[in-house]
């Protein structure tokens, strides 16, 4: 009596249709959880930046207050530190109506410089902001020059300048002013956004020269 004979059995290869589903949901998992998390540390690194400098502004404000000294909170963007990251710096006049030598005016600086997070940059231009039409932006003005260190260090820098009394002497002006930030890099020594709605504008007054945010 023969017996059937039993076909050898060989290891399948490649994979099933169900096999190849289960991969790119897995894909699309991953992918997602990426860009959320990418979305969450920018948002981390804008609302960060924001509240550092909206501090910065006060912590400047109040300094000349207490001291009955012009100081300045001082911008000093990547191009000018050669550093990868925006600088803050406080500075207190000795005179804010005189210039050492026509080089600058002679300030103290009154802490280290601060940081703000890596790929948020200073924004020029007006503001989309309907309570900001027609304000300046304090990053289109003149910088103002000053020199530290017993004249040692000398630059150029964009900033406020808080009066004895609160306000704002620098930059000259009746009107209140913006500054904006916003995620992105420098190009050319130019700040260029990195993606829609990734900005924050302040509004700062004249007389009490507080921050006030626009946009949300």
């Amino acid at each position: 009596m023969n017996l059937p004979q039993q076909r050898p059995k060989f290891p399948r290869s490649g994979f099933s249709l169900i096999e190849l589903l289960v991969v790119m949901v897995i894909i699309l998992i991953v992918v997602g959880l990426s860009a959320s998390l990418f979305q969450n540390t920018g948002a981390s690194k804008l609302r960060s930046s924001s509240d550092q400098l909206v501090a910065m502004v006060e912590q400047a404000r109040t300094a000349a207050i207490t001291r009955r000294r012009p100081v300045m909170l001082a911008v000093r963007e990547p191009a000018a530190s050669g550093e990868s990251e925006i600088q803050l710096g406080l500075f207190e006049f000795a005179d804010l109506d005189e210039e050492a030598d026509g080089n600058g005016h002679a300030v103290t600086q009154m802490r280290r410089w601060q940081r703000l997070p890596g790929g948020v940059v200073i924004l020029d231009g007006p503001a989309a902001a309907p309570d900001a039409a027609g304000l300046r932006n304090i990053a289109d003005e003149e910088p103002v020059t000053i020199r530290w260190r017993d004249g040692q260090e000398g630059e150029a820098m964009h900033g406020i300048v808080f009066s004895p009394r609160g306000g704002m002497a620098l930059p000259a002006g009746s009107d209140p002013m913006i500054f904006k930030i916003g995620l992105g890099t420098y190009q050319d020594d130019r700040p260029v956004l990195t993606g829609a709605k990734s900005t924050r504008t302040f509004r700062i007054g004249r007389v009490v020269a507080r921050p006030w945010r626009l946009d949300g």
